[in-house]
């Protein structure tokens, strides 16, 4: 049996009996049946519903106005969604929670949602959507960009092959550089200053998109790039 709808869930009983075969003479009431049963009780039924997705995502996307910078998505259905998560990298090294945002638990039409971050970083802001579920399960979503307002640090090449440089940086002891691929996972990179430049190998990195963290003091900027080997 397949369901065209969500799998019962609680306080439902689904079983399929085997059938048995009809009668092999004429004798009534029948003394000899025709043949014996050769399926299994509960054949077809579909009991093991783990990988059921409990949020279809239609689009998760960041737009850049004057101040802020407008996050929206849309599921086209949901299943036990209790809320979303809405994260940015804050000080180059871990993911910072801005957010959350109520989910409606099931539901089989689109449902479209919004967020605003009220302070963005200067340059490129990464951002992450992460939904959770009643019983706590969590699913990621790919992350996305917004470039906001004007920074002076650039990066070139781009895409890059084997190294990107930064440039129109201030000579500080306090400068972090974090390099995230296209999953918002940190990624190692070597870093090798020269002059008012860094450079940084991306010999070892899969060809994809990746976005860099770079905070100098309270200075803190984001720019994304590509790899292309």
């Amino acid at each position: 049996m397949i369901y065209n709808l969500a799998h019962p869930t609680t306080n439902v009983t689904t079983s399929i009996s085997n059938g048995s075969p009809g009668c092999g003479n004429t004798s009534n009431p029948c003394n000899s049946l025709a043949g014996s049963p050769t399926g299994s009780n509960n054949d077809g039924i579909i009991t093991n519903t783990s990988n059921v997705i409990p949020v279809e995502l239609r689009f998760f996307h960041a737009q850049p106005d004057e101040h802020e910078v407008v996050l929206m998505w849309e599921t086209v259905t949901e299943t036990n969604n209790d809320f979303f998560i809405l994260e940015r990298p804050a000080d180059g090294h871990q993911w910072n929670r801005l957010g959350k945002v109520e989910g409606v638990g099931t539901s089989n039409r689109p449902n479209t949602y919004a967020f605003t971050d009220w302070t963005p970083l200067m340059g490129m802001n990464i951002y992450r959507l992460t939904q959770v579920d009643f019983d706590g399960k969590k699913e990621q979503f790919e992350p996305v960009y917004a470039e906001f307002g004007a920074h002076e640090i650039r990066l070139f090449p781009n895409p890059a092959d084997d190294r990107i440089i930064l440039s129109g940086m201030d000579d500080s002891e306090a400068l972090s550089i974090v390099v995230y691929d296209g999953m918002g996972r940190a990624v190692d990179v070597p870093l090798v200053p020269n002059s008012a430049n860094l450079i940084i190998s991306t010999d070892d990195l899969p060809t994809g998109p990746y976005y860099l963290i770079y905070q100098n003091g309270n200075e803190q900027a984001g720019l994304k790039f590509t790899v292309q080997h």
